[in-house]
């Protein structure tokens, strides 16, 4: 058995910094490049692109808490020194997230036209570019879905330093790559596929760190008997996460229908400054959730009540 993974009270505190930077960074280079963005591409156009980034959130109900469920367990297996699990509870997690997010591309690129056509407000010049918006987005719900479960290894192995070094300049380029994509002529669609391929390069990344400090993943070795107890945790959190995203962002749904796309970016803009607000109770949580898991798993409740006496 493997030397169990060690929570320190400074491993936190500089985990938390890390993810605070980590998000607040990208939050800086989308408030300088937003209007850029705006004037570029139009109102209307940003709008559309800022509604379809909502759909994408919807969608990550496919997820089925897995992401987070991967986290938990494969902290508690590290915890326990038993590093031998690790591939078992990732490629498990990794081969049902494939599963639901293809079939959630499926779903996302056959409901494409009605949302076009019927739901959504948008002007009949635009009617076209939303379509092939809507089906690039569908193509990268598997790969955000995949993503989760490698990254959610690497912060269960408490290494926020990799996951940030990652999602920086990944979070950095969404913001600059519409720039890139308008000095290029590139319409929205191909703005939306340079996005796409960004992500793609980031699971990439995420795949060989995560092999890079758990060798074993190197040989797949899924198992669909664990799938229960993945999602015996991993079901309370879709609950949240079908509830969630109604509260937070059925008000877009309701002004592009209601009103017009364009006023979406108006709306959207402020919306989304305010709302990365809880970046610092964020960073926080982001950081005691695997933490906790590991201390969980080896039950060591001392050491628990010390980080958090709530416990």
């Amino acid at each position: 058995m493997n030397k169990p993974l060690e929570i320190e009270g400074s491993l936190l505190a500089r985990n938390t910094l890390l993810n605070l930077i980590g998000q607040g960074l990208p939050l800086v280079v989308a408030i300088v490049t937003i209007p850029f963005i705006i004037h570029g591409l139009g109102v209307e156009r940003f709008g559309l692109l800022s509604l379809a980034w909502v759909v994408l959130g919807y969608f990550a109900i496919f997820d089925l808490g897995l992401g987070r469920a991967t986290t938990k367990f494969v902290a508690e297996a590290l915890g326990k020194g038993e590093e031998d699990q690790v591939p078992r509870l990732v490629w498990t997690a990794v081969t049902i997230q494939t599963v639901f997010g293809i079939l959630g591309a499926i779903v996302l690129a056959g409901i494409a036209p009605l949302l076009v056509e019927r739901i959504l407000n948008i002007p009949p010049g635009l009617k076209e570019e939303a379509k092939a918006t809507f089906y690039l987005l569908a193509l990268s719900i598997p790969i955000v879905l995949v993503s989760s479960s490698f990254s959610g290894a690497l912060e269960a192995a408490q290494r926020f330093d990799l996951v940030n070094a990652v999602r920086i300049p990944s979070s950095a380029l969404t913001s600059l790559l519409p720039l890139v994509g308008l000095f290029l002529g590139f319409t929205l669609p191909g703005i939306v596929a340079l996005i796409l391929a960004v992500r793609l390069a980031e699971l990439a990344v995420f795949v060989v760190l995560s092999i890079r400090i758990a060798p074993r993943l190197k040989r797949y070795a899924g198992s669909f008997a664990l799938f229960p107890r993945l999602f015996s945790f991993g079901g309370w959190v879709t609950v949240t996460g079908i509830v969630g995203p109604i509260l937070v962002y059925s008000d877009h749904f309701l002004i592009g229908s209601i009103l017009s796309i364009a006023m979406v970016t108006f709306y959207a803009v402020p919306y989304k400054i305010v709302a990365r607000l809880w970046i610092i109770a964020g960073s926080l949580s982001m950081t005691l959730f695997p933490a906790f898991s590991a201390l969980e798993g080896v039950k060591d409740r001392q050491r628990l009540g010390f980080l958090c006496p709530c416990s």
